[in-house]
């Protein structure tokens, strides 16, 4: 046989393994409960109750087997630790909820589109197999290619740094430092950051910590691990009882802080896309309160528009990227790289216009006045914000 392998499709044949047990009920360990929440809710009412359930039991053995045999390796603590983040990765691709896409051909991750998915045509991916998404040789042959780009681009001063309650000013001649923690406590000086590149949480729409649950679970069959929590993530989250004016206070925090470590021609460049007006009012009100204004906006084309929670109109096609400086410090123009031709890249270009306006007088709940406005000066008639 010479080229690549290719996936085929065949009717079943005798000897097929067309039946299994769910790994909860077959492997220890896999019973494990989901805790309830926004998403995880999904899976629930689904009628899944553990971990397992979203797993064959041929899956899930060899997902465990590969944790197992990585833990007992001689190679350092960091190489074992990589290789487990390829095979927790294909945890993804659990039977129960990877979805087969009839456009694409391929089978998606059970977590893609930022959901847990429902779906009524689950396909069962090997996660041996040579071919297809998601599998275990293939992200395996993705980390080894990501390491060869990064010594090459870096060599080997990168740092992984936890940062602490209090500021840790780093010296850093060359390289590159990772730092993990909390970024409303950055450990760099006053205004020394030519650029803060960020993508704050769209309001409500993605539940983070919940969906990271699923790769919670598989870690701690890789190692034992502390109790994660959730309640600090800047999302409203009813479970939580967190609402509007936590999110605000979040995001103003942590925006606050890089107004403090951003330097005299700094600026803070973000993206933003919400159907939600009430999702713009509460990031205005952030900008407001961090004492950041918008110095220009673009609006650009959303990358995978072809994605199967963006078909039919169910997600924005757009996306506004602001850059921010320091209030007072510099003078507005509010350039617009591109409007868009749409109705909704005008709309948003309307609610960027509107949004740098509110943020300049400090008057985020005059923001629908300002959005509407904007929208009938430009002739937008139909409007993706509401």
């Amino acid at each position: 046989m010479s080229g690549q392998p290719r996936a085929r499709f065949r009717p079943v044949e005798c000897g097929d393994p067309v039946n299994s047990l769910t790994a909860s009920k077959s492997i220890t360990g896999m019973g494990r409960l989901i805790p309830d929440g926004i998403e995880t809710h999904r899976l629930i009412e689904s009628g899944f109750s553990a971990w397992g359930d979203l797993y064959t039991k041929r899956q899930a053995e060899v997902l465990v087997s590969a944790l197992r045999r990585i833990g007992t390796m001689e190679a350092s603590e960091a190489c074992k630790d990589r290789l487990a983040m390829a095979v927790i990765g294909a945890a993804e691709m659990s039977a129960y909820l990877s979805r087969w896409d009839r456009f694409h051909l391929k089978a998606f991750e059970g977590l893609a589109n930022h959901r847990y998915s429902d779906t009524t045509l689950a396909v069962e991916t090997n996660p041996l197999s040579p071919v297809g998404r998601g599998t275990i040789p293939h992200r395996m042959d993705s980390a080894g290619r990501a390491l060869d780009w990064m010594l090459q681009e870096v060599a080997s001063s990168i740092r992984v740094q936890q940062l602490k309650q209090t500021y840790e000013c780093t010296k850093l001649r060359s390289g590159v430092i990772v730092a993990t923690g909390n970024s409303a406590r950055q450990g760099l000086k006053d205004r020394t950051v030519d650029l803060v590149l960020t993508d704050p949480p769209y309001y409500s729409d993605v539940q983070y910590g919940e969906l990271a649950r699923l790769f919670h679970f598989w870690l701690s069959r890789y190692r034992q691990l502390p109790a994660f929590e959730e309640k600090e993530e800047a999302v409203p989250n009813l479970y939580r009882k967190n609402g509007l004016e936590f999110y605000v206070k979040s995001i103003a925090a942590c925006l606050n802080e890089c107004r403090r470590t951003l330097a005299a021609n700094g600026r803070v460049i973000l993206t933003f896309h919400n159907k939600k007006m009430l999702a713009w009012k509460a990031l205005c009100e952030s900008l407001v309160r961090a004492g950041l204004t918008v110095q220009s906006l673009a609006v650009v084309r959303a990358e995978n528009e072809a994605d199967h929670g963006k078909r039919n109109g169910k997600g924005m096609l757009h996306d506004l990227v602001i850059e921010c400086v320091r209030r007072g410090e510099r003078k507005i123009s509010k350039a617009i790289a591109f409007k868009g031709r749409s109705a909704e890249g005008r709309g948003i270009h309307a609610m960027g216009i509107a949004l740098a306006k509110a943020v300049q007088e400090g008057v985020s709940e005059n923001l629908l006045d300002m959005y509407q406005a904007q929208l009938k000066k430009h002739g937008v008639r139909k409007t993706p914000i509401c």
